[in-house]
């Protein structure tokens, strides 16, 4: 169901957001707190197990990187790309999720040097999280007849929205 763009909802500069046309949408579609919740979990996860997985991708020696071969990997990347598309959708919220994603970077670089000396492999732990995340985001976008590959990117600044009220961000 493609949401109503005919409403009018503006931010401070008074110009309509991409993002502004989806959160009545979500407002509806998941209107009580236990439905956010469940979905801010599955997301989290989801998120996570993501990024755990990019980070373990080899990246290549590139000469031309000189001393700055160690800070590039196929994470900055992803973050760089998630955080761009986020940025379109509302700059405010993105930092909110760019601070995640490098909580969740931190997380993976560490569960990369355990799995390395002493753990299971970074991909045993995460795979089967990211495929229960993604299955699970999966049956409720469908029970909610909401379109599930735009909701993978959207929903984190929808409910992201949420927690920048609760510090009294104007987004």
């Amino acid at each position: 169901m493609k949401p109503n763009t005919t409403k009018s909802s503006n931010n401070i500069s008074g110009a309509q957001r991409p993002i502004d046309v989806y959160f009545p949408l979500y407002n509806q579609r998941y209107p009580s707190v236990g439905d956010k919740l469940i979905l801010s979990i599955v997301l989290l996860f989801l998120f996570f197990s993501i990024m755990g997985l990019v980070w373990i991708i080899p990246f290549p020696q590139l000469n031309w990187l000189g001393t700055y071969k160690g800070y590039f990997s196929w994470a900055s990347f992803f973050i760089a790309g998630s955080v761009f598309y986020w940025y379109k959708q509302s700059p405010i919220l993105s930092y909110f999720l760019l601070l995640l994603m490098f909580a969740f970077s931190y997380g993976a670089s560490q569960l990369a040097e355990i799995g390395a000396l002493v753990g299971p492999p970074v991909w045993t732990i995460c795979g089967p999280i990211a495929l229960a995340a993604l299955i699970t985001l999966f049956l409720i976008s469908r029970k909610r007849q909401v379109n599930f590959v735009s909701s993978i990117f959207r929903l984190p600044v929808w409910l992201v929205s949420f927690l920048a009220k609760g510090f009294g961000a104007k987004i």
